[in-house]
């Protein structure tokens, strides 16, 4: 996406809780050098998750963030971080899913393992209309991968900007 628009981007921080082990031990690490390969501009990979975007205030002119959410135990804080570290009119890619009805087959069942939150459609709704200025929402199967969505529940796609001041 980032060369098909030709952003033209100074800084990448890369948050990622596994990323030493990750650029270790995957074979095809786009950021295994440090950089990520293939753009100029600096590079920051940070070994933490998006529970630590806490650590900025208004620092970020774009936040990307594909199905995180989900797999995190706090996705109310991390939507938090995710609209304070941005800079007012900042944009904010953001791919997720949600479960509106979900029910866990068995008590520990991998599935509820790696997606312990189960995030409501009214949740995406609040965070997104409060603090974003849409410039694409989509909320349907049609922008999702079918095969997911058939078997998991729905999920939104959505590019918006940070307002300029949220009431």
């Amino acid at each position: 996406m980032m060369k098909t628009r030709a952003f033209n981007v100074d800084k990448y921080v890369l948050l990622e809780p596994g990323a030493l082990n990750y650029a270790a031990n995957t074979k095809n690490t786009v950021y295994a050098s440090g950089q990520i390969e293939g753009f100029d501009g600096k590079t920051v990979v940070m070994n933490a998750g998006g529970e630590h975007l806490d650590l900025f205030l208004e620092v970020f002119d774009t936040i990307m963030m594909v199905n995180v959410l989900e797999h995190t135990n706090n996705a109310i804080s991390i939507l938090r971080g995710i609209y304070n570290a941005l800079k007012p009119g900042g944009m904010l890619i953001l791919n997720e899913r949600w479960l509106e009805d979900y029910k866990v087959e068995k008590e520990l069942d991998l599935n509820s393992l790696y997606h312990p939150i189960r995030m409501k459609k009214t949740v995406f709704d609040h965070f997104i209309s409060a603090g974003f200025d849409t410039i694409r929402d989509c909320r349907t199967a049609e922008c999702n991968n079918a095969d997911i969505i058939k078997n998991y529940g729905t999920g939104t796609y959505f590019i918006g900007r940070k307002k300029e001041s949220c009431v």
